[in-house]
């Protein structure tokens, strides 16, 4: 490596804080959960605090900003991540997965995210 350069990339960007958002979007209904951790990944770490919180998210703007997003790329099926900015709470969005990992947070809910997609799935029959 040359002297004054990085050996890799590297993303720079401001400490988001907790909680985090996990947002699933079925059809048009929300399921979130609030997940909390001491780590920066609470995945790794085991010690997560997920809720489900049911379609009580924070920011009515976000969920409209959100929708326009779905709509724009005619998604009807997906879950986003959000952190909290740590000075204002305010919920940052973080990415859009149209085929996400959601075994743990179904558990965590019950079994309400596969109940509400089979519901969408037979209601768009």
């Amino acid at each position: 490596v040359a002297q004054g350069t990085m050996p890799m990339p590297a993303i720079v960007q401001q400490m988001l804080a907790y909680p985090e958002y996990r947002t699933f979007v079925i059809g048009r209904e929300l399921h979130v959960f609030q997940v909390t951790s001491r780590f920066i990944d609470y995945r790794p770490a085991g010690d997560n605090a997920m809720e489900y919180i049911g379609s009580n998210f924070p920011c009515a703007d976000t969920v409209a900003a959100l929708m326009r997003l779905l709509d724009r790329f005619d998604c009807d099926f997906c879950a986003c991540d959000f952190k909290s900015h740590p000075e204002t709470g305010k919920p940052v969005f973080l990415e859009l997965n149209n085929g996400p990992m959601y075994a743990a947070f179904d558990a965590c809910a019950e079994g309400q995210l596969c109940g509400a997609m089979l519901d969408w799935l037979l209601a768009s029959k």
